[in-house]
């Protein structure tokens, strides 16, 4: 971590974003601010022309940093990368097939961020699109209000959107930059490191969501696997997160009980193999259920009927569905 010099960094991270690039870009360059912030574009080896769009950014825009990897890391190990170059006192994030909808919306979170200082994070609404630009969703669902997610809301799945949200950057002040066993931790999983981020910065201070869509998420982008959620079935992404939940149990032990988001997860692994026909997937359902013991998977199985009803009234008020299997988010 450099001395801080600006007020906001702005981490972009980019994989075969070529048709896309710049209109995130723009929406960052165009933000109607008094604070100074900079831009670090973190390219994971594109194949296509995406860092010579990142290049000609940098060298019409002083505040425009592209770091370029020569090999293909991953989007974990490429956002961490570039966390470690971010100078702002404050840090924010923008994948490279998105963009922001609103001019003022670094100013608006920063703010909120600068008068509480209970907060660690403020946050809002956003539009999920399909290529077409139709609006499948937005979400967090749940927001109507200005909504507070602490720690124990967020174990117990009540989420938000990490990669829109823009955080206070102390994290190098209590050396998690330099703890290399949080390093591994982060970059566990190739493609996700939102969660073990939402649980460091939580157990830090609160996160703010503001009632307003500030940002867009393309579902799919042509041409480009790095979309997690668009190219995965959703028993692969549950097999993923609760790997990367255990893995958060273990850097924590007691600290932190996941039993609550470790439910959740595997009622949706359960449901997948089921919608997407996985058998081969049920041993893995069988073995998480013995290790979690007997009173646990009671307590799993006594979870059941709230999470089902949960995802059932999420599915009816706003679920579309994916080409590639259902999502409940």
């Amino acid at each position: 971590m450099h001395e801080n010099n600006v007020d906001v960094s702005i981490i972009v991270s980019t994989y075969n974003h070529e048709g896309y690039l710049a209109k995130g870009l723009d929406s960052i360059l165009s933000q109607k601010t008094h604070f100074d912030f900079e831009v670090i574009i973190a390219d994971d080896c594109s194949s296509d022309g995406t860092v010579a769009i990142a290049r000609q950014y940098a060298l019409h825009n002083r505040n425009v940093k592209l770091i370029a990897s020569d090999i293909n890391q991953g989007n974990s190990r490429n956002t961490w990368n570039a966390i470690k170059e971010a100078n702002g006192r404050y840090i924010g994030f923008l994948e490279g097939d998105d963009y922001w909808i609103s001019d003022s919306k670094i100013e608006k979170l920063v703010s909120e961020l600068e008068k509480d200082d209970s907060l660690i994070g403020a946050s809002h609404l956003i539009s999920e699109v399909n290529p077409e630009g139709a609006i499948l969703a937005k979400y967090p669902s749940w927001v109507h209000e200005k909504q507070l997610v602490k720690l124990s809301d967020f174990l117990k799945n009540r989420t938000y959107s990490n990669v829109v949200t823009i955080y206070k950057n102390v994290f190098a002040e209590l050396n998690l930059l330099q703890d290399a066993s949080f390093a591994d931790l982060f970059c566990f999983n190739r493609m996700v490191w939102d969660f073990t981020w939402c649980v460091a910065a939580l157990r830090l201070g609160d996160v703010l969501v503001l009632p307003e869509v500030m940002s867009v998420y393309r579902t799919i982008t042509a041409g480009n696997d790095s979309n997690y959620n668009s190219r995965s079935l959703y028993s692969d992404i549950a097999m993923e997160h609760l790997a990367i939940i255990d893995n958060n149990a273990k850097f924590y032990g007691s600290a932190i009980s996941f039993d609550c988001l470790r439910s959740q997860w595997l009622f949706q692994l359960r449901a997948a193999i089921v919608i997407e026909k996985r058998s081969d997937l049920i041993s893995d359902y069988k073995r998480y259920l013995s290790e979690m013991g007997p009173l646990k998977t009671l307590r799993y199985y006594s979870r059941i009927p709230k999470i089902f009803l949960n995802y059932l009234s999420l599915y009816y008020e706003k679920r579309k569905v994916r080409g590639n299997g259902f999502i409940f988010r």
